[in-house]
């Protein structure tokens, strides 16, 4: 049997016209014709293969996914089990520096300056409460109104504080980092990173300090013995840190333009104005705390 190329009816396979509409039948027409339900099938079979196809992909890319998961997790770990053992390995022998990934030395700055500021702010927030307190008290002497108004630190406060000590810390790094090669001369080709590795090597109990400062904030009430001990704190970091930058300068034999001691008494010296500098930039942002506690008040 085959199909009319008019009509579509069916007809013999011997017959030269069609029986339902008269159309003369070809081979090649016919042909065309019976190829035509075939043709019909091809949509259907193309969205099944398809989808077949985007089946087979979406289980591929699951199938590399979970793998990469799994690898960088192990990368993680690897690498905060990396930076613990360099932080261990710098408490115990500050002077012997460690090979390690060259922005261990930024991490560390970064939670410094993270720990000090919250130490900071808590302590100014106690401060606020004290003096909201107080203001509380004094009014209940003369009269029976109080302030009920309550300040809190924002977040600007804190990002300002972190911001103000991690730049100030580069930058003195940076300073350091120049001396270090004025006297070294082409000696030493250390980058900058591997030297702020360095330097904070040499300085790694700072990290335990901003923690203790840290702690005391959060743990002890705003007195005389705190504020003193906290103040005691700050002064070791600052001792420490600076005797870090000094040791950075002087390490190696002096080839370059300076001498040791001349390349690390500029260094102290720029340095210090630096620390000056970021001292009075948190003095500032205390000083508007402070100002908005008393808009609050009054």
């Amino acid at each position: 049997m085959k199909h009319c190329p008019n009509c579509n009816a069916e007809v013999d396979a011997d017959a030269k016209f069609c029986t339902s509409c008269g159309t003369r039948l070809t081979p090649n027409s016919t042909g065309a014709v019976n190829q035509a339900p075939t043709a019909t099938k091809s949509p259907a079979t193309n969205t099944t293969s398809s989808q077949q196809n985007f089946n087979a992909d979406q289980t591929q890319w699951q199938s590399q996914q979970a793998p990469q998961s799994r690898i960088n997790s192990q990368v993680l770990q690897s690498a905060l089990k990396d930076y613990w053992y360099w932080l261990v390995a710098s408490w115990k022998k500050p002077f012997a520096n460690q090979t390690a990934n060259q922005y261990f030395g930024m991490i560390s700055l970064f939670i410094e300056a993270l720990l000090f500021s919250l130490g900071l702010g808590h302590i100014a927030q106690k401060g606020a409460s004290t003096a909201t307190d107080t203001a509380n008290s004094i009014a209940s002497v003369f009269s029976d109104s109080s302030y009920h108004a309550s300040y809190s630190l924002g977040f600007g406060f804190y990002f300002s504080i972190i911001l103000i000590i991690f730049i100030a810390s580069l930058a003195m790094v940076g300073v350091s980092f120049l001396m270090f090669h004025a006297v070294s001369g082409n000696q030493n080709q250390e980058t900058f990173l591997n030297y702020t590795n360095r330097i904070v090597h040499y300085s790694s109990l700072i990290l335990v300090l901003d923690l203790v400062f840290c702690l005391v904030s959060f743990l002890s009430s705003v007195g005389s013995a705190s504020i003193l001990f906290s103040m005691l704190l700050l002064s070791l970091v600052s001792l420490i840190w600076s005797i870090a930058l000094i040791c950075g300068v002087v390490t190696f034999k002096s080839g370059g333009q300076f001498d040791r001691i001349y390349g690390a008494a500029v260094a102290t010296l720029i340095c210090s104005i630096i620390e000056i500098i970021a001292i009075c930039l948190i003095a500032s942002k205390l000083g508007d705390a402070m100002s908005s506690l008393l808009q609050s008040l009054f």
